[in-house]
């Protein structure tokens, strides 16, 4: 089934977004139309370009009179035979630059072929250019040297009526190629304001404005224009700029999909494109041209019915019935119009962003299922920020998907009812159309056919041999040494023999580090490495991947876990990076009980390691007055690390241990915990500055009553104008006894302290301070001051403030 998911990435390439955008095609023509009604969504959107036109779309005739094939079409080839190249005969063939089918000279195209243009003089300047004239095909070109780095030209050129433009550079002796990189930008004639801008065109480093990707080219009013072009590396030598005006192209006439050569008029589009020549007949835009227009909602390149989309342009399916926001209302999922996607299908759309849909799901009799399960909007893109869940009929959750729109699986449902949820915070997504699909899979046991497409071996118990034939393909039980891995097999290298790094048993053999030190290893695309140490005593770990050279070879991703005495594994600490941007190697540093231990190490993104080292050391807890510190032992129970010698833990320390409420490293009362180290809840009602300090994750309470609304200024510090760490601030509203969180602040004061200005109603309040991050505040003070708020056309300032709602300005409160 996962196969199957598979051709949503093919129905996604296919696909268009529904406000006529990125999804669209970059041509008149191209862009996946389906072949017939069964081959998916077709012209429903996806990059456009050349791709998947219907039936046999390449119109192998000439091009009827007057509609000449487009320059954009690469030079004839030699004839056959190896004769040489005909000047006149109107095949460009190399090394012609042109053939307009005679050898008159000064017309554009010389005696030999090569064309005629003018060349640009030095200097210029953007109110200086050099002058543009366009000859009777409605081209103007110039060939131009930039030759410094700092090298600018500017060419004018006058329109006398509206026009589509095609602007590009490229070598005097190759149209495809250029003489380095080049910059090209439109000015408008009069004050240089840019219309369009280009760097690289689609065959080179060369520069191309075209209508279809520039809208700064598309219908240029009549007008004077500066064309600036530009060297973006050094001398490039010389080249050719070339302004052409794109002609309209009326109903039947041969159009070019990159739309160079000529447009289709508005109303038609360049449909029927081959994929080799790219070339097309231009025909009437509408429903079943595989392009969604506005007021569409699909379009197949069809107006067949029976598919997802309709003769009209319509989707088509089952659809939700509301109201169906929780499970007695659910909507029974339809049989769905692409079962190549999945045979159930529903079409629903959100409300509002408190709409809730449930659709009912029935795993008929037959085994275990897994449910692949995924949400488009109508045009397959994903539709914004729809979250999904798979219920029982108990309402307990089988499998969750933060974003429906991601192909999601519930794996291992037994027959009955389930229950899809879909929901949405996304003001975005309601309104529109969406598609839901499922696709159920039964997991088959050994013996049983896997090449149908609903069923996949359970791959607890067996997989499927892909290497033979579809029509004999049965599920395989696993088995060590069959050199894939089963259930029970941490590795499986096509043998049952032990001493090579995988055992007998199929489970990696580890390499005892119980003693200490380096050891050096390699990793195998795809494997790990099993490492075990036994502690006889708490201890504290240091493991860390290297080079052994205090570098880091590659990316590590490191497991440690505890072997129980019944061979049970309780994974303990995992270790990605030890830094993100400078070191992907893995540390993990643990204090770690008596008992034996396995490290898992692995390629993060499992290419393999030619080499690394593993490190390991261990430091055995030492007892009361003995040296300690971040990189020697650890102290025993009950004592602490104080200025590098081991003290008896208690009260005072800073350190929160068993038994205190707090400890704020030190043994006084009023700070908000006392010298037995219980919280006190400092009273701050009468305002001024209080002191206070708390240990690593504590909170100290500031508590204070209003009789009337009042602004509070509340703010963190050291009592003398700093700050004295980073520190965070809560303020709380008193419900009955308890306290529920209104809001915080982490920042707003000196530094890193934090601090709040806000209206409070009458009531009971309460401020928590405490370290942003969990960290020790041991000593700071929380100023608190109190001012009455007025209304408008009143004083305020330092002594009263406005209400909520006002600003005051030159002290008085305005609207």
């Amino acid at each position: 089934m996962r196969a199957l998911i598979a051709l949503l990435v093919l129905a996604a390439a296919t696909a268009c977004d529904d406000d006529g955008g990125g999804g669209q095609p970059m041509a008149d023509g191209g862009g996946g139309v389906a072949a017939d009604a069964e081959a998916g969504m077709g012209g429903m959107g996806g990059m456009g370009g050349t791709g998947g036109q219907p039936g046999d779309a390449a119109p192998d005739a000439e091009p009827p009179p007057g509609d000449a094939a487009p320059d954009m079409a690469l030079p004839d080839a030699t004839p056959d035979g190896g004769a040489e190249p005909v000047c006149g005969d109107e095949r460009v063939d190399d090394p012609e630059t042109c053939d307009d089918g005679n050898t008159e000279p000064g017309d554009g195209c010389d005696a030999e072929c090569q064309l005629e243009r003018p060349v640009h003089v030095e200097p210029d300047a953007f109110d200086m250019p050099f002058e543009l004239a366009f000859d009777a095909d409605g081209v103007a070109e110039v060939a131009f040297d930039l030759d410094r780095a700092d090298d600018v030209d500017y060419f004018a050129f006058e329109l006398t009526e509206p026009a589509d433009l095609v602007i590009e550079t490229f070598a005097p002796d190759d149209r495809y190629g250029c003489a380095g990189d080049t910059l090209l930008a439109l000015l408008r004639g009069d004050d240089g304001q840019p219309l369009a801008e280009n760097d690289d065109g689609p065959f080179s480093l060369c520069s191309l404005l075209n209508p279809i990707d520039d809208a700064g080219v598309d219908g240029v009013a009549p007008g004077r224009y500066v064309v600036e072009v530009a060297a973006l590396a050094g001398d490039i030598g010389a080249n050719v700029l070339s302004i052409r005006v794109v002609p309209r192209l009326p109903e039947d006439a041969v159009c070019h999909d990159f739309a160079l050569d000529g447009r289709c008029e508005d109303e038609l589009r360049c449909l029927e494109v081959d994929e080799e020549t790219l070339l097309g007949v231009c025909r009437a835009a509408g429903c079943g041209d595989g392009f969604v227009d506005e007021g569409e909602e699909c379009d197949d390149g069809n107006r067949l019915d029976g598919d997802l989309c309709t003769p009209m342009c319509r989707l088509d399916g089952p659809e939700e019935v509301e109201p169906n926001d929780v499970r007695p209302q659910a909507t029974p999922l339809g049989d769905s119009r692409r079962p190549d996607i999945g045979p159930f299908q529903m079409l629903s759309r959100f409300g509002s962003v408190d709409d809730v849909d449930v659709f009912r799901l029935t795993v008929p009799p037959g085994g275990e299922v897994e449910v692949g399960l995924v949400t488009r909007d109508g045009f397959f893109n994903c539709p914004g920020v729809v979250s999904g869940r798979l219920l029982d009929g108990e309402g307990r959750v089988m499998a969750e998907a933060p974003i429906a729109c991601d192909v999601w699986f519930a794996d291992r449902l037994a027959p009955g009812d389930y229950f899809l949820e879909l929901r949405t915070d996304d003001p975005e997504v309601v309104g529109r159309r969406l598609l839901t699909f499922a696709a159920p899979t039964r997991l088959v046991g050994a013996g049983e056919d896997c090449a149908v497409v609903d069923a996949r071996c359970d791959p607890a118990i067996a997989y499927c041999p892909l290497d033979a034939p579809e029509a004999e393909r049965r599920c395989v039980a696993h088995v060590c040494g069959d050199s894939l891995l089963g259930p029970n097999e941490t590795c499986d290298d096509g043998n049952d023999e032990p001493g090579d790094g995988c055992g007998a048993d199929c489970r990696i053999e580890a390499t005892d580090i119980s003693a200490g030190g380096d050891f050096p290893s390699a990793l195998e695309p795809g494997e790990a490495d099993l490492f075990a140490f036994t502690l006889d005593a708490r201890s504290r770990v240091i493991l860390e991947t290297s080079d052994g050279l205090r570098r880091c070879p590659g990316d590590t991703l490191m497991r440690l876990a505890r072997v129980e005495f019944d061979e049970t594994r309780t994974p303990l600490a995992e270790s990605d990076d030890i830094d993100p941007d400078n070191n992907p190697c893995s540390r993990i540093d643990q204090i770690l009980s008596r008992g034996r231990y396995e490290v898992e190490v692995l390629e993060f993104f499992g290419e393999g390691l030619d080499a690394y080292v593993l490190s390991a050391r261990y430091e055995p807890e030492v007892g009361e007055g003995e040296a300690c510190g971040p990189q020697v032992a650890i102290c025993g129970p009950d004592l602490r690390c104080a200025e590098g010698l081991c003290v008896v833990a208690g009260c005072g320390d800073g350190v929160l241990d068993e038994g205190e409420a707090c400890d704020d490293g030190n043994l006084e009362d009023g700070d908000g915990c006392s010298s037995a180290c219980e919280e006190e809840d400092t009273d701050v009602t009468a305002g001024g500055t209080f002191p206070g300090g708390v240990a690593a994750n504590e909170r100290a309470y500031f508590v204070f009553t209003l009789d009337d609304t009042v602004r509070v200024d509340a703010e963190v510090g050291d009592g003398e104008g700093g700050c004295p760490g980073d520190s965070f601030l809560l303020l709380e509203r008193a419900l009955g006894d308890a306290f529920e969180a209104v809001q915080g602040a982490d920042d707003g004061g000196v530094d890193r302290c934090s601090a709040m200005s806000v209206q409070l109603n009458a009531g009971r309040w309460r401020f928590a301070v405490y370290g942003f991050g969990g960290v020790a505040l041991p000593d700071f003070t929380l100023t608190v001051g109190f001012r009455p708020v007025v209304d408008v056309g009143a004083a305020c300032g330092e002594a009263a403030a406005c209400l909520d709602g006002l600003t005051c300005e030159e002290g008085l409160c305005v609207r």
